[in-house]
């Protein structure tokens, strides 16, 4: 499980890299998933 974390995170870190536009939008989907589980 902790492995697929810190796969996960390196490919955000990949894409951040070379899409920043990108980074932006999956800041804004993982602050709505964070709304939607919360409420």
């Amino acid at each position: 499980m902790l492995l697929l974390v810190v796969a996960w995170w390196a490919v955000l870190g990949l894409l951040t890299v070379s899409h920043p536009g990108l980074h932006y939008l999956l800041i804004t989907l993982n602050l709505n998933l964070s709304m939607k589980l919360r409420s």
